[in-house]
């Protein structure tokens, strides 16, 4: 028997996505976060309003939802039927459309929506139990967006190559909730005994002209907590935020900081292994990473 090519989103919804599956979503998104309210609070600058900015917010995040793989697949979508009995008498967006509203819309009511469902999430308890051993860990990261040597706005990034060339970007960092298989633990006694938690994305910053990733990071996780609180445990990244004032700043905050270090030669490290150095770790534990079983040891650090 011949196999058939996955058409997008994954079983049981299938290559175009019924209106019941539809309607089921759209129910539990209207029930338990008001979506329908916030959807109504995007604003965008189009001059010329064809569809309105809440239709095209509910198709998009209902494609987002369904996995769609591109805006091609969502238009499909869209000319198959599967969004009319969801908005009614209102004209449905096409690709052109998606595109033309996406450049004009106003990023703040979108990140109003997600701040918005995160809090419901919080309230419901869907982080309770944490997201790795009991504790909810949060990875901060910087990715670039963009690339260009055609044009460039006020707030690129500007990197000058010694062959003359002049190339512009956009670069943001990005704070995910960290999640951990429940039955990978190993021999380490987890706290966590309830749901899988989603691995959502708290929200981004933009790097700003001639600044640097730790910058806006800490830029980040300032707002961060003002809009939600005390919204993770640990903060988790790489090796380009082994720096002390941010490490300092993340303390200030209330948060404990994991650092990946790979390189011996960093001072850090260096400094690590002299103050562990003639002691016995204080606890250990071995757990999986992929294939790999891995056994950790942490010292306790003398004030």
């Amino acid at each position: 028997m011949a196999r058939t090519r996955d058409q997008g989103v994954l079983q049981p919804m299938g290559a175009t996505p019924s209106h019941r599956r539809v309607r089921q979503f759209a129910a539990y998104m209207a029930s338990t976060f008001c979506l329908g309210r916030h959807l109504r609070g995007l604003r965008d600058r189009r001059r010329r309003v064809e569809v309105p900015g809440f239709v095209i917010g509910c198709v998009l995040l209902v494609g987002l939802a369904l996995r769609a793989r591109s805006m091609m697949e969502l238009e499909r979508w869209v000319r198959a039927g599967a969004f009319r009995k969801l908005v009614g008498r209102h004209r449905l967006p096409l690709r052109d459309c998606l595109r033309d509203w996406a450049m004009a819309a106003d990023v703040a009511s979108a990140w109003a929506i997600n701040d918005a469902i995160l809090a419901t999430a919080r309230k419901n308890k869907t982080f309770r139990g944490g997201s790795v051993h009991g504790w909810h860990v949060v990875a901060l990261d910087g990715t670039e967006v963009l690339r260009t040597q055609a044009r460039c706005c006020a707030a690129c990034q500007v990197y000058r190559h010694r062959d003359g060339r002049v190339e512009y970007a956009h670069r943001v960092v990005a704070a995910q909730t960290v999640r951990w298989r429940h039955g990978d633990e190993g021999d380490y006694p987890s706290r966590c005994k309830g749901r899988d938690v989603p691995p959502v994305v708290w929200g981004m910053e933009p790097q700003r002209p001639k600044e640097g990733e730790v910058d806006a990071a800490l830029r980040l996780l300032r707002r961060l907590q003002g809009t939600h609180g005390h919204f993770c445990d640990v903060v988790t990244v790489d090796a380009l935020y082994a720096q002390a004032p941010f490490l300092e700043a993340v303390r200030a905050l209330g948060l404990h900081v994991v650092v990946r270090l790979k390189d011996e030669r960093y001072a850090v490290v260096q400094d690590a292994a002299g103050l562990r150095r003639g002691r016995r770790y204080g606890e250990a534990f071995v757990t999986r990473i992929g294939s790999f079983q891995v056994e950790v040891r942490a010292w306790t650090a003398r004030s």
